[in-house]
């Protein structure tokens, strides 16, 4: 299967987006199909017309120029189902190092940045000397921590000389000119407001954060939404660095075609791995034919996460399929990957 790489244009980045909303549409239909079959009468009529509009609509949208068109891989796509044959013959051709590396992007020498503060992360920048970490956007404010050169720190937006960001979940305000763009382009890949990590594109090494604390509220609700439903289930794994990672690696045997350091989710701050009690977690087990593995692959899309390396995936993450290893996007996109089964590559655009 030919891979992708990162459009770079924004007409190609604009025709994703509007690829995504149309699935969004999507999704939206299909809820105003269910509310319209319990109408009777008059109502389910208007129904009918109401779905075959918006069909239309859609018929519409496909039939623009090719030019027009992003090409989202899914069920039914004929290079897909060859890719993906059938049980344990199926051929899977991971991507080489050589490959990988012939995937990366021209250095980046602008950071642009939101031009004004909000709560979506924007970019990732790094500091060109020591600075102080401010709770406002002035010198008179309280210091929140004191950062050292080299600190990469998450951006969201900045205004009036001011950078909003986040190091290590703590948030602060740092003058615009401490910050640096990370040249490596293959480093710190942002799209919609989520990071993008697999074989491809990472981060690097050395880079620190925590759980993020939205991932840490959803990961309390879902458990206990799946207690009250009689499945339990065990959390290994949330956030780890690097050098944890490496360690993790080594316990578990060196498998092959497994995330390396720098390319891991959990460095992230948003990536999950679970067990099922009595079992280890560092081992093959089974997971994905438990009560647990089902009711995450059922609901999980509705408290915000999605299966990171799924079945079939492998050409298109690098990695080996993980039934265990679940990421945080958020309720909405999740749903739309979930219900549409796509990776995480195709929604946001990225190979």
């Amino acid at each position: 299967m030919a891979k992708k790489t990162i459009p770079n244009n924004s007409f190609d980045r604009r025709a994703k987006r509007v690829e995504r909303r149309r699935l969004r549409r999507k999704r939206n239909q299909r809820r105003n199909i269910l509310a319209l079959a319990l109408a009777a009468g008059l109502i389910f009529f208007s129904g009918r017309f109401i779905i075959s509009h918006l069909s239309n609509n859609s018929s519409a949208q496909s039939s623009l120029p090719e030019s027009q068109i992003t090409i989202v891989q899914g069920a039914d796509d004929p290079a897909a189902k060859e890719e993906k044959g059938t049980g344990k013959d199926r051929e899977i051709k991971y991507m080489t190092s050589k490959e990988a590396q012939s995937k990366r992007l021209l250095p980046r020498t602008e950071k642009k940045q939101a031009d004004s503060y909000q709560s979506q992360l924007d970019t990732f920048l790094v500091t060109n000397q020591d600075v102080i970490l401010y709770n406002r956007d002035s010198i008179k404010s309280t210091e929140v921590a004191a950062l050292p050169k080299n600190t990469v720190v998450e951006t969201y937006g900045h205004q009036d000389g001011w950078t909003k960001v986040t190091s290590v979940g703590r948030e602060g305000y740092i003058r615009d000119e401490y910050l640096d763009v990370i040249s490596d382009a293959s480093q710190f890949v942002v799209v919609d407001g989520h990071l993008i990590v697999n074989a491809s594109y990472g981060i690097s090494t050395d880079y620190e954060t925590v759980f993020h604390e939205d991932a840490a509220a959803a990961l309390r609700v879902m458990t206990e939404a799946m207690e009250r439903d009689g499945v339990k289930v065990e959390v290994a794994t949330t956030y780890r660095s690097a050098a944890d990672e490496a360690k993790e690696l080594v316990l578990e045997g060196n498998p092959d075609h497994a995330p390396q350091p720098g390319h891991a989710v959990f460095q992230t701050g948003l990536g999950v791995k679970f067990y099922v009690e009595g079992t280890d977690p560092r081992m093959d087990n089974a997971f994905e034919k438990t009560a647990a593995f089902k009711w995450l692959k059922d609901h999980a899309h509705e408290y915000g996460f999605v299966l990171r390396y799924p079945q079939g995936s492998e050409t298109i993450t690098g990695y080996r399929a993980d039934p265990t290893i679940f990421v945080y996007v958020g309720i909405e996109d999740a749903s739309i990957i979930s219900n549409e089964g796509l990776t995480l590559e195709v929604f946001y655009g990225v190979q």
